[in-house]
């Protein structure tokens, strides 16, 4: 076995694709050991085209930004495939390649509506499920015909200003207010019927400071810097209440009056999570998306429509999905095809765990596997404090770069070697003013086309592969070691093909005389046809690429490599000493034919290695280490029609999130 360390971490030249010759002996793997678990750090791509439930390719959808100004070289060199825009008077004209977004874009998503736009039912009470019908109808009628496929997602975090900052939904201005008293229901202007949750209370809203008009939307977006919500005891950035104030031309003033009050946000039982949105904003949410969606989709079925509230599934303790995600998903289930959401910062596995309790959820529930939309994502991972996570820009311009990047890598790679499936569009958030994602994407640039097998040895290090459309295999991995590691690669060419040239190893490092980062690359010598075989260096926290030309065999026939996922029929389980868990899952004799292999997958919590087993039906095994996304090897014998899975402890407890079978078959 050849070792190629190509440990190339600072440099002091200028920008651009740098050619490093840093190819060290052997022995220099000696000064790497391995941790707690002393199997080496391997990986194996075999060769077979890899189907993960049906998906063929990398979703290009993951290569995206939002807030990003699009010009030729962002898209073509730094790789940017997807686009999301904010769309913030939706109209029936769709927007597509070269109107709208780049047009060498293949994956966009328009987002109707932003979070400082009130609910439809208050600015318009009487009109507002006619309008959302005729142009959801419209934009449906317009995209048959665009050659595109077109991507919906309904309203930009919901979960936020209409609740808190300043709370957009409570503003008095659309409620009838003549001779109410505190503890009275809550009226709509014009409306018969109360709101289902609403009550007067005291409290303070905002005012033009200057005239008597009513507030428009830049009021909100300027006046959310203030006022924390209607009910708070003080204002934000040193203003009083009842004071005016001006902020970038907007002249307001807060000031005491009768307020909406829903219960089911601000009597919440624990303080911390009273800021987002209650049930009657999720009534709402409702309604508008069911208009929308089900014009949308009766004018035409083959647009994809998202639906979701903009932040984390699990905030809470999953108290958001229980009130706001889940509620919305079972009523709207018929017309929506994946979830939209928000991140940033905080252990980006979290991600990938929460998309697979909801995945799971969809399928065992509503036989529907959905997508899941990141449309907005940033944060900073520093591999030189791998304990600290940043929501935004933190520390010095390199600090910011190497985060930056890091973070970004990091939530990349690990949806894609988990669930290439459904984890189908990210947008980096101003990816243009850290500096490093920039070079995020220019070290994943190559990953496209073909998905190939790709297996790991252990957790930490994480790893995909593909075969480009232009016929290049590429092979992407990320170290999540706290420290350097040896990787051994085995690397087979993809069935039907053979390598045709040297490798070419890539890595991110850092420019110390711009303070910024680049990409150097090595060249790996080929070794033949049929493979390459080696180690190579992996920093802490870091990525690599390596990509070699291709040339395609005609005496040989590509194989392949399919994965299917059948879910228990429960989530959000804990297991203790006193209680164990029991969930079924409804395999059947057919989806047991013809599988070579069986593993079991789970997003777990809180599980430390010890005293865990599994029982599947009569089977016992050890429940091996691993958090987040799990997965390890069980009997194909063990599996039976209907299948049982029961999760013991001896002590302190863990919990299974999700769980499901994964059957292979390779043909």
């Amino acid at each position: 076995m050849v070792q190629y360390i190509g440990a190339l971490t600072r440099i002091g030249v200028g920008v651009g694709l740098l050619w490093c010759s840093a190819v060290m002996p052997l022995a220099m793997a000696d000064d790497t050991e391995p941790g707690e678990n002393d199997e080496p750090y391997r990986v194996v791509v075999d060769g077979r085209h890899l189907i993960v439930n049906g998906a063929t390719d990398i979703p290009i959808g993951m290569f995206g930004t939002h807030n990003v100004p699009l010009d030729d070289e962002r898209v073509h060199e730094w790789g940017i495939a997807s686009e999301r825009r904010i769309i913030q008077r939706p109209g029936k004209t769709p927007h597509t390649p070269g109107n709208g977004f780049h047009e060498d874009l293949e994956h966009y998503i328009e987002c109707l509506f932003d979070r400082y736009h009130p609910a439809l039912q208050l600015m318009n009470p009487n009109g507002w499920e006619e309008h959302l019908r005729t142009i959801g109808h419209g934009y449906g009628v317009a995209a048959r015909d665009t050659g595109f496929q077109h991507r919906v997602e309904f309203w930009n975090e919901p979960y936020l200003n209409w609740a808190a900052r300043p709370g957009v939904n409570w503003d008095p201005q659309f409620y009838e207010r003549d001779g109410v008293e505190e503890g009275d229901r809550v009226y709509i202007r014009g409306q018969s019927e109360p709101t289902e949750h609403l009550i007067w209370r005291q409290g303070h809203f905002l005012e033009r400071a200057r005239d008597n008009r009513p507030l428009e939307i830049m009021d909100y977006v300027r006046g959310g810097n203030f006022l924390r919500d209607p009910f708070s005891d003080s204002m934000m950035r040193g203003v009083e209440f009842g004071e005016p104030f001006e902020f970038q031309g907007r002249h307001l003033v807060a000031k005491p009056k009768l307020v909406p009050y829903d219960p089911t946000q601000w009597e919440r039982e624990n303080a911390g999570n009273r800021w987002w949105s209650g049930q009657q904003n999720r009534i709402w949410y409702q309604q508008m998306l069911l208009a929308y969606g089900e014009a949308l989709k009766e004018a035409n079925p083959d647009v994809q429509f998202a639906a979701g509230w903009g932040f984390h599934f699990s905030q809470a303790g999953w108290l958001a999905w229980r009130e706001l995600y889940e509620p919305v998903l079972d009523a709207a289930i018929h017309v929506v095809d994946a979830v939209h959401e928000h991140h940033y910062g905080g252990d980006s596995r979290m991600v990938a765990a929460n998309y697979e309790v909801v995945w799971n959820w969809g399928v065992a529930r509503h036989n529907k596997a959905l997508e899941f939309w990141n449309t907005e994502a940033a944060g900073q991972l520093d591999p030189q404090r791998p304990d600290v996570v940043h929501t935004g820009a933190h520390g010095d311009r390199m600090e910011r770069a190497r985060g930056s990047a890091t973070y970004t890598l990091r939530d990349i790679i690990y949806l894609l070697q988990w669930m290439p499936d459904r984890a189908t569009a990210r947008a980096a958030h101003h990816a243009h003013h850290n500096g490093g994602d920039e070079f995020a994407f220019r070290l994943l640039r190559d990953l496209r086309g073909t998905l190939l097998s790709s297996t790991p040895s252990r957790r930490e290090i994480w790893s995909v592969a593909s075969r480009s459309a232009d016929d290049h295999l590429v092979v992407v991995l990320f170290n999540d070691e706290p420290e350097a590691i040896s990787v051994e690669l085995d690397v087979q060419a993809p069935y039907g093909y053979a390598l045709s040239g040297s490798g070419e190893l890539r890595r991110i490092v850092e420019r110390e005389a711009e303070e910024g980062l680049a990409i150097a690359a090595n060249t790996l010598p080929g070794q033949g046809a049929a493979g390459w075989q080696g180690s190579v260096h992996m920093d802490p926290k870091s990525a690599l690429a390596i990509r070699w030309p291709l040339a395609q065999e005609e005496s040989s026939q590509p194989r392949h490599r399919h994965l299917r996922h059948i879910p228990a029929s429960d989530i959000l389980r804990w297991a203790n000493p006193d209680r164990p868990i029991a969930m079924e899952v409804a395999l059947s004799e057919d989806d047991l034919k013809g599988a070579t292999a069986a593993y079991l997958r789970l997003a777990m919590l809180n599980y430390r290695g010890e005293g865990g087993t599994v029982v599947i039906n009569d089977h016992e095994d050890v429940l091996q280490m691993g958090n987040w996304m799990h997965r390890q090897p069980i009997p194909l014998e063990a599996l039976q029609a209907d299948s049982t899975l029961s999760f013991h402890v001896d002590e302190d407890s863990y919990g299974i999130w999700a769980a499901a079978i994964e059957l292979v078959y390779d043909d």
